[in-house]
């Protein structure tokens, strides 16, 4: 829902809010850092960004790019 996304915003870094705020980046950008709560990650995502590659679902992929589905195969093979 609206609401729930909009309760999300509070795990993106406060830098990230105030570069919002001054209008240094759009809403679709600053929603896509809620797919982490880690701060540090998301402001290094968006430093390490150039500039022209900084739409939502580069940011979205750049932050989960670690994360290992379950159904990989990778994790199947472990036993996971």
């Amino acid at each position: 829902t609206i609401v729930r996304k909009r309760l999300a915003l509070a795990r993106v870094s406060p830098v990230l809010l105030q570069m919002f705020r001054d209008d240094d980046m759009s809403f679709a950008q600053l929603s896509a850092f809620t797919v982490s709560d880690d701060h540090q990650r998301q402001v290094e995502v968006w430093s390490a960004m150039p500039s022209w590659n900084r739409d939502a679902f580069s940011i979205r992929r750049a932050l989960t790019e670690e994360l290992v589905a379950a159904t990989d195969k990778r994790v199947q093979f472990i036993g996971g």
